[in-house]
């Protein structure tokens, strides 16, 4: 310190360390002003959609679901589940569905957009179409009493082409179990 105060000598710099400010006296400050400024609008976005693609799948080797949640921010979550009974594709694609609606509640989602390449599932749970059997009215039931936790939704048949993250999830659990051993077991 004596070094660097001998050097500031010649340009007529003077080093004065700083006055400690007492706690109580900050403590009245911030009390004092935190009410003078006004009340500033949260930046908070009206709408928080996140995007929710769901695929099952049913074969000889296996049944499952892929789901890919999309942030609003276009964050990409992926998750892919084994089911441990047997089931039709359709059922497949509803468990995979409900899975889904359970995991967005788990997050606090509140409004969500759901794409399926399933056309029977989208048609069934919007009422376009009827579920004739005794399972897939159940399924049907299940999703919309899911869907009822959330504060708006919106459903959606798509190509597969465009579904290939959820496909290729729900096919993982069939040809490679072990890569999802971990992530979930149903």
């Amino acid at each position: 310190m004596v070094k660097w105060a001998m050097m500031l000598t010649q340009f007529h710099i003077e080093y004065r360390p700083r006055s400690a400010i007492k706690g109580q006296a900050l403590a009245d400050f911030l009390v004092e002003m935190t009410g003078l400024t006004p009340d500033l609008p949260v930046n908070k976005p009206t709408e928080q959609w996140w995007e929710m693609a769901v695929d099952g799948a049913s074969g000889l080797r296996g049944y499952g679901g892929g789901i890919v949640f999309t942030t609003p921010e276009g964050f990409k979550i992926y998750h892919a589940i084994v089911f441990n009974f047997k089931l039709t594709n359709n059922e497949a694609e509803y468990e995979a569905l409900a899975g889904g609606l359970k995991l967005a509640q788990a997050l606090k989602i509140s409004r969500v957009s759901i794409k399926s390449d399933s056309s029977l599932i989208v048609g069934q749970v919007t009422g376009n179409m009827e579920a004739r059997e005794g399972r897939m009215a159940q399924y049907k039931d299940l999703v919309l009493a899911l869907l009822k936790g959330f504060e708006e939704f919106k459903i959606a048949q798509i190509p597969r082409a465009e579904n290939t993250d959820a496909d290729l999830l729900s096919k993982l659990t069939q040809y490679a179990p072990e890569h999802v051993s971990k992530l979930a077991r149903v």
